[in-house]
């Protein structure tokens, strides 16, 4: 199981997140990461991006903005509110 990151190049918090989202069958992940941001496609119309100290995406016009050092809670507020069973 991943570790919690403490804030760290966005590369490190995205590895963090997919990893556990993996976990919970999310496994269609693509990351790509430049300098100081990156993001993560989860599935279609849901993407997250960091800068290595906040996670953040938007789901029915919601913006959810959490820190990227607990990884494990953040991908399950993610899989919740997508509404998947997986959290």
């Amino acid at each position: 199981m991943a570790k919690a990151v403490s804030p760290c190049a966005p590369s490190d918090a995205l590895t963090a997140l997919a990893a556990h989202l993996e976990e919970r069958g999310l496994t269609r992940l693509y990351a790509a990461t430049s300098g100081h941001v990156g993001v993560l496609s989860v599935e279609a119309g849901v993407t997250v991006w960091t800068n290595g100290k906040v996670l953040c995406w938007r789901i029915g016009g919601a913006e959810t903005r959490l820190p990227a050092a607990d990884p494990v809670y953040a991908a399950r507020t993610l899989i919740r509110l997508m509404g998947g069973a997986r959290a």
